[in-house]
């Protein structure tokens, strides 16, 4: 992590080098010439007139879960530079320095047994007053709450009045597992007890953290965080008429940051050359660390062959993510194989089109690690069947990066991603 002064002075001349001077020189030489050209000819144009503007789709005949959110269907802008997705991952997640969280942890039971560790990071409010809400955040693959992009979200929530509750995927980070289940996209059941009967809520008034159980509650998911929300959002749309419990009953809405096409897709996008070089090996060393970490618990499950974590085993070896859920993650789950794993995880096939509360999913078209969003085409088809999902396509921002100018970032100002997040959860709020 660089320092602050020494991230501005790396981002200006990025900034300079490998944006301003490309896009002079692509307009000059390029774009210029051949719109120059097309006006003459009376021919439609090759280049978007704006290439700012967000996608935005929404049920065609319905439009009241897009003024839900307060997003507007035409002539929104991403306020950013639109760097590259590369560039916007690796110094926007990876090198730039953020704004710390002050976090308390409250520790509630999973129906396991196991502990669930929950972080909450409270905004300031004015004596008399109280916050607009609490924002749940689910985590991406092999982070925490103690992950840089989660700190921030924090920090910016913060600061627009919501407190903030990080759901630390379980043996992430510094929390324990003591149950012999680990995490996977399809793994809901710790969502679904910290929800059940409003448990998040008045566990953080018990512990003291809150004063009030009665706060507005939305969730948001990031990357893999906002698979496993939608795939627990889904489960509990198709059971919650038949069950008082249900955590629908006290989630306002979904907010389901970098969406892919779906698991599959995702991995092999991750090995073309480049992603494997850049992402692919961090990722897999994550996840091995997190699977060694927790050796005792991981030797104790059946269906993992005792083997697997020995001195030069296979597990030593994994490369990449696609070895790691073939080795660990099909057998934990009880999978035949990893294509049935990614059929189960991926959410935009048939599960979108049930859940039963308001939803917003964001995708960038420039994420290097899982792929651009679906086609507008496969939106239209489950915003229409389900009014309930909003979609917003954002033209940069690579995976989790979201990089401002460098005075944005020498200054703090909000991440693009996190207003338009928290624009929504305000209008919620306002909405009820």
């Amino acid at each position: 992590m660089l320092s602050r002064v020494s991230f501005f002075a790396v981002h200006c001349v990025a900034h300079v080098c490998l944006y301003l001077v490309p896009r002079c020189l692509f307009y000059i030489l390029v774009k210029l010439p051949i719109t120059l050209i097309e006006q003459q000819l009376g021919e439609q144009r090759s280049f978007p007139e704006n290439d700012f503007l967000m996608e935005v789709v929404t049920n065609w005949w319905d439009k009241s879960t897009l003024r839900f959110f307060g997003i507007v269907e035409r002539g929104m802008e991403y306020p950013r530079p639109l760097y590259g997705g590369h560039m916007q991952t690796l110094m926007g997640a990876m090198l730039r320095r953020v704004p710390k969280a002050t976090y308390r942890r409250v520790v509630v039971t999973a129906d396991d047994s196991n502990p669930i560790c929950l972080d909450w990071s409270l905004a300031k409010v004015a004596e008399g007053q109280q916050a607009r809400g609490v924002l749940l955040v689910l985590p991406g693959l092999g982070s925490s709450s103690a992950s840089s992009y989660i700190h921030h979200f924090a920090v910016d929530a913060n600061r627009e009045g919501f407190h903030c509750c990080v759901m630390n995927t379980r043996g992430m980070g510094d929390t324990p597992v003591t149950a012999p289940r680990l995490m996977s996209a399809v793994f809901t059941a710790d969502v679904r007890a910290i929800l059940r009967n409003g448990l998040l809520l008045t566990a953080a008034v018990d512990a003291g953290v809150l004063e009030s159980s009665e706060l507005p509650l939305q969730a948001v998911g990031f990357s893999l965080g906002g698979v496993i929300l939608t795939n627990y959002l889904y489960e509990e749309s198709i059971k919650q008429r038949n069950d008082a419990s249900s955590g629908l009953r006290i989630v306002k809405a979904g907010l389901h940051r970098m969406l892919s096409v779906g698991h599959a897709e995702s991995s092999i996008y991750l090995t073309r050359p480049a992603q494997m070089m850049l992402y692919q090996r961090a990722l897999t060393r994550g996840l091995r660390e997190y699977v060694f970490r927790h050796r005792k618990v991981v030797e104790q499950m059946p269906e993992i062959p005792s083997n697997l974590l020995a001195a030069g085993g296979r597990m030593e070896r994994v490369s990449t993510v696609q070895e790691f859920d073939s080795l660990f993650i099909v057998p934990h789950f009880g999978f035949k194989c990893r294509e049935d794993y990614y059929t189960a995880a991926t959410v935009t096939d048939g599960k979108l089109e049930h859940v039963a509360i308001p939803m917003m999913c964001i995708g960038a078209q420039d994420d290097p690690i899982v792929g651009p969003p679906p086609h507008l085409r496969r939106w239209e088809r489950i915003a229409q069947t389900n009014k309930n999902i909003v979609f917003v396509g954002l033209p940069a921002g690579g995976h989790l990066g979201f990089l401002g100018n460098p005075l944005d970032e020498l200054s703090g100002a909000t991440q693009a991603s996190h207003l338009l997040l928290l624009h929504a959860a305000r209008n919620v709020v306002s909405e009820n």
